[in-house]
């Protein structure tokens, strides 16, 4: 049963490392980006599921024209 939770405080110590050189690694990268690069990726998601959507229902008019002309 000890073995078991020095197992689980490992596992925790590590991801606690892990995320702290994630954290790390996304400040060292916003660091260099500039305002307009924000405006770009913000406008980048605004239309992401846009083009998602448009993705997606674009094949199914073509998938639905035969059965409209019967």
């Amino acid at each position: 049963m000890n073995s078991h939770n020095e197992y689980a405080s490992t596992a925790a110590d590590g991801l606690v490392k892990q995320n702290k050189v994630l954290v790390q690694s996304i400040r060292k990268f916003t660091a260099k980006l500039q305002t307009q690069d924000f405006i770009g990726i913000l406008i980048f998601f605004a239309f992401l599921p846009m083009g998602f959507l448009y993705a997606v229902t674009f094949p199914l008019c073509f998938w639905f024209e035969p059965f409209s002309k019967v």
